[in-house]
């Protein structure tokens, strides 16, 4: 994002680039896989706040990559999504 601020190209125009050279390189979709792996790995730390009313810590920001891989094929990573763990409250 930073490139694409300091050469004065905004997000839709940067998208459409990225999204044409990867449909030309990419296959339409991946083939079956036999053995799918799932990692998730944390991404920083967790940020705690304590709440007054319940006087005791939650967590208020956790979050996690996942990544989904073919583990006996020879596609590698699949995909990879960012989620946010649960905030229990």
């Amino acid at each position: 994002m930073q490139a694409a601020r300091d050469l004065g190209l905004s997000w839709p125009v940067v998208h459409a680039a990225f999204t044409a050279h990867a449909a030309a390189v990419l296959a339409a979709e991946p083939e079956p896989v036999a053995v799918l792996g799932i990692d998730e790995v944390r991404r920083g730390r967790p940020r705690w706040s304590f709440d007054e009313v319940t006087a005791s810590w939650t967590t208020s920001v956790d979050r996690w990559h996942v990544g989904f891989v073919d583990l006996i094929g020879g596609q590698g990573l699949l995909a990879q999504v960012e989620r946010a763990a649960p905030v229990r409250r």
